[in-house]
């Protein structure tokens, strides 16, 4: 009977971190767009500067998991000074 309590402690767990998921995404995707914000805001303050002042071009690039490559950019626009 003790086994079946701690099983059903185990399984309790699991599900209440399960429902912790879709906030973190939430978080995860919010942060994702203020990253781009602030890389848009960089390249705007930078073309600000006079050229020979100026800056190589910033790009804030993340690991990516299978499911997110289709926003990866294709035209080449990750080149660059880049954190990982």
């Amino acid at each position: 009977m003790e086994r079946l309590q701690d099983r059903q402690k185990a399984y309790a767990r699991a599900a209440d971190q399960l429902k912790k998921t879709p906030d973190i995404t939430q978080s995860l995707k919010k942060l994702r767009y203020n990253i781009r914000e602030t890389e848009e805001m960089l390249r705007q303050l930078n073309l600000q500067l006079p050229p020979d002042l100026r800056l190589e071009p910033f790009h804030f690039v993340e690991k990516r998991q299978e499911s997110d490559e289709a926003d990866t950019p294709t035209d080449g626009t990750n080149t660059g000074n880049k954190i990982t």
